[in-house]
């Protein structure tokens, strides 16, 4: 678990100096947001999530259930496609955005 909290870590709100300001977006999944923070606390990483957008809308297709987007000129955003995500019960959920922040 720790290996997987300091990838994430990592990678989480990292941005290069000449991308667009930080932005968070997330009022929707601010909870999982603090649960992430404070399970990583709790396995010795500081982190705070300062650069994210979360939000629901199109995917690569109908069966992705959320996908990060990243690049020099784009805010990590984590896209959650509504009908999959009905589908899930809440830990699958949990899992899923957990999974998304590795990412972004």
């Amino acid at each position: 678990m720790i290996v997987t909290l300091s990838i994430i870590v990592s990678a989480c709100g990292a941005k290069g100096s000449n991308g667009p300001a930080p932005v968070t977006e997330f009022s929707d999944f601010a909870s999982s947001v603090e649960e992430f923070e404070a399970v990583a606390q709790a396995n010795g990483q500081a982190l705070k999530v300062n650069n994210l957008i979360i939000r629901f809308g199109e995917v690569a297709d109908e069966f992705t259930v959320a996908q990060c987007s990243r690049g020099s000129s784009i805010n990590p955003t984590i896209t959650i496609n509504a009908d999959q995500w009905e589908l899930l019960s809440d830990a699958q959920q949990r899992a899923v955005l957990f999974h998304e922040f590795g990412h972004c």
